[in-house]
């Protein structure tokens, strides 16, 4: 479109001067001269068949309909000689793209402006609108606030965006307009309907370029648009505020519509709950963190001897690079299933990754040597080198591999070494051999059924070398599963403890360590010292999603589980792929029949097994409900845990003295306060009310006080005015308050970013 010259006359107004191009045609000063008054006109374009310009003057004059302060005002759409065009307020500042150009913005003023970006679009949605084109260029900075621009891609909700054909260009359907695949939805990536949710994820996407300095992905446009429908944006690290708001922008940038905010207005209630503290931090105080994984290495050939290297090996690097600043490292298990023809994009968007560390090692007699590269995400090789090591001396050559793989981050990031450098490391084997028992251990230990195998190679580790604290770690969980699953629970509860203190003396930040111990005082009543314990070391190691695992676990037996959940979506934020048994914390939340058969009937087979057999513990009986639990493949599982799950089953499916019987055996051979506190809960189902109660009392005094439960949920309703279960509940009040209290005191809150 060409521009108009000075003077010219649109109707009424006179052109001053060009003052912006878009997608949509040229803006420009102008003079009204009706109301004597300076506004901004814009020519548009590209409306060359009758039903496009039809549809255009549909959805201007609905925008025009949106009076908001946050909404930049459509004063007329007119046409004449010149084509058709909107006149608007004239607005003094500058866009959005225009401050990002400068650099990120400091969060105490991204808050405000996503503040009022989510307002404008809640009026937008509220006429039935979907923008469609959030994007920093769409957004004007003025100073009294953010403004929404653009409504020219403005559609009805029911109306599409753009839709893919299968070589995964996009394809427009006359009179479309796409959105911008920088800050583009997956639906409208896939071209599916849109509604107000679209908005949302693109609101999340600017907000994180706010904070970020930078989109959340980059790429081409096939990039953006696989990225859209498959990525995540990497988690920002910076002060309390920072990750508080970057759960906020996970949540909107959620890829299944349903699980984000349902609406504008929701997303601008959490926005205004983060809490700004005087001087909140600048641009400088906030970053992405790189996503890395260490697949399993790659073996040139078959070779017995050398296999345990695969996976042991992947997982002593990650753990060393975990070191790394500004480096959050997703566990090689993830990356298991993967092999030699799964293209690198796929193993990104399953790990949830920027960068992978691929390697082959080729053993020759005793001398080693491993291939290393460095892989984006769409998988262009960023880099490679070489490693040389011996399998008498197996940590000499994890340790090169591990500096080798910083050099290459550091080579591909230009940075000269002082962003991304290694600490350095305190838990290092004095012995190869030591390291080598270790590794061994740990592969063995990864199959519950080998972990006698497992513990006997790690006692040879730790009577080697009895200073290399991580094999203290790995012993002493390998105590505690075997004894808790396979026998002599007292003497291995023991022995465990005494591994987990050896471990922590050694090195009072093992992460492993801290995680193992949790569940091992968690099952001994003192889950309360344990979130005491995490507190401190989170705080100051917070890019590790395994100290936010171990507080989902440790408040759930506190009954703390709006805490537990923020937990949950915490190591979530750093780690979207890690398991966290929030569906245990979910199940305090289900206190309705109706809401506990709902959740019963949307299980599936791959789902969490615990968030289906609590519910049968309630006395949940659906045909749907016992046909899943008694399909539910048990041949796999421990003995011990065996014995709890048919139990459960039992109650479901069989008469009431046989579940009975088995839920006896099952409370006799467990010692966890949580399987018995729902045994107990399973008891009362059929029938056996003082028994149950007996479990649940002496469990609730043992360390689980499930408070909300035991207060709401429907399958204690028959039992809930009497006296014996009231001095139950007091006792779980009295241990989730004492819980309460130590998470308060600890900074819990802000840690985790609640309101």
């Amino acid at each position: 479109m060409n521009e108009l010259p000075r003077g010219h006359r649109l109707k009424h107004y006179r052109v001053i001067a060009p003052i912006g191009r878009g997608g949509m045609g040229v803006v420009y000063r102008a003079h009204d001269d009706r109301l004597d008054r300076e506004v901004a006109v814009k020519m548009i374009a590209g409306l060359v068949t009758h039903d496009a310009i039809a549809r255009f003057w549909r959805e201007a004059r609905a925008a025009a309909s949106v009076s908001h302060p946050n909404v930049c005002q459509i004063f007329e759409v007119d046409e004449c000689d010149s084509g058709i065009f909107l006149a608007m307020e004239l607005l003094e500042g500058e866009p959005l793209d225009a401050r990002l150009a400068r650099g990120p913005v400091a969060v105490h003023d991204a808050v405000p402006i996503a503040s009022g970006l989510l307002n404008a679009l809640a009026a937008l949605h509220g006429r039935g609108l979907v923008h469609r084109d959030i994007k920093p260029s769409n957004i004007f900075l003025t100073p009294h606030g953010a403004k929404l621009l653009d409504f020219g891609l403005a559609r009805a909700v029911e109306a599409e965006t753009v839709r893919l054909h299968e070589g995964g260009g996009a394809l427009t359907e006359a009179g479309m307009l796409i959105g911008t695949p920088l800050y583009m939805s997956p639906e409208q990536a896939r071209g599916t309907p849109l509604d107000a949710r679209t908005d949302v994820y693109s609101a999340g996407a600017v907000l994180f370029h706010m904070l970020a300095g930078r989109p959340p992905f980059a790429g081409t446009s096939v990039d953006l648009l696989h990225a859209a429908l498959h990525s995540h944006p990497p988690a920002l690290e910076g002060p309390p505020a920072v990750i508080a708001i970057d759960r906020v922008i996970r949540r909107a940038m959620l890829k299944d519509p349903d699980a984000r905010f349902a609406s504008a207005d929701d997303m601008a209630a959490a926005v205004s709950q983060v809490s700004l503290a005087p001087g909140a931090a600048g641009p400088a105080a906030v970053s992405a963190m790189t996503r890395i994984v260490v697949p399993p290495i790659r073996l040139a050939r078959p070779d017995d001897e050398a296999a345990f290297l695969s996976f042991a090996l992947a997982e002593a690097v990650s753990g060393s690079l975990a070191s790394v600043n500004h480096v959050v490292v997703r566990s090689p298990s993830i990356a298991a299933r993967w092999d030699d023809t799964t293209h690198p994009r796929t193993m990104a968007a399953d790990a949830d990754v920027d960068l992978i560390i691929a390697g082959r090692l080729l053993r020759s007699g005793s001398q080693l040597r491993i291939s290393a590269q460095l892989i984006d995400a769409m998988g262009t090789v960023l880099g490679s080198t070489t490693v040389d090591g011996s399998m008498n001396d197996i940590f000499a050559l994890e340790d090169a591999f591990s500096t080798a793989a910083v050099s290459l981050i550091q080579r591909h990031a230009g940075d000269d070494g002082g962003t991304f450098t290694m600490t350095v490391r305190r838990d290092v084997p004095a012995s190869p051999r030591a390291f080598e028992l270790f590794l061994r251990g740990s592969e063995e230990a990864r199959r519950l059924d080998r972990m006698k195998e497992a513990r006997d190679l790690l006692l040879e580790a730790v009577e080697d070398d009895p200073s290399f604290a991580p094999a203290w770690a790995a012993l002493g969980r390998a105590h505690r599963v075997y004894g808790k699953f396979y026998g002599q629970r007292q003497l291995n509860v023991a022995r465990a403890e005494d591994a987990f203190h050896h471990a922590l003396e050694l090195s009072p930040d093992l992460p492993a360590a801290h995680s193992y111990l949790t569940h091992l005082e968690a099952e001994m009543g003192r889950a309360d010292q344990a979130i005491a314990r995490l507190l401190r070391h989170a705080a100051s190691h917070r890019r590790d999603a395994g100290w936010f695992v171990g507080l989902v676990h440790a408040l759930r037996y506190c009954g703390v589980i709006d805490a537990s959940i923020a937990a949950h979506e915490e190591a979530r934020r750093l780690d979207p792929n890690v398991p966290t048994g929030v569906e245990y914390a979910r199940i305090h939340e289900i206190v309705t029949p109706d809401a506990a058969i709902r959740q019963a009937e949307a299980w599936r087979p791959g789902d969490e097994i615990g968030g289906l057999w609590p519910l049968i513990a309630f006395g949940v009986r659906t045909e749907r409900a016992v046909a899943s639990i008694a399909a539910f493949d048990r041949s796999k599982l421990p003995p011990v845990y065996r014995t709890g799950f048919d139990a459960i089953v039992a109650s479901a499916c069989e008469p009431t003295a046989i579940a009975l019987e088995q839920l006896e055996t099952a409370v006799t051979v467990h010692d966890d306060p949580e399987g018995l506190f729902f045994y107990g809960t399973a008891m009362i189902s059929v029938g056996a009310t003082e028994r149950g109660l007996d479990v649940i009392e002496q469990n609730v005094l043992g360390g689980y006080a499930a408070v909300n439960l035991l207060e709401h949920c429907f399958a204690f309703d028959a039992v809930r005015g009497t006296p014996r279960f009231a001095r139950i509940l007091t006792g779980a009040r009295r241990r989730n308050d004492r819980a309460r209290s130590i998470f308060k005191q600890g900074g819990g809150a802000t840690l985790l970013g609640m309101h």
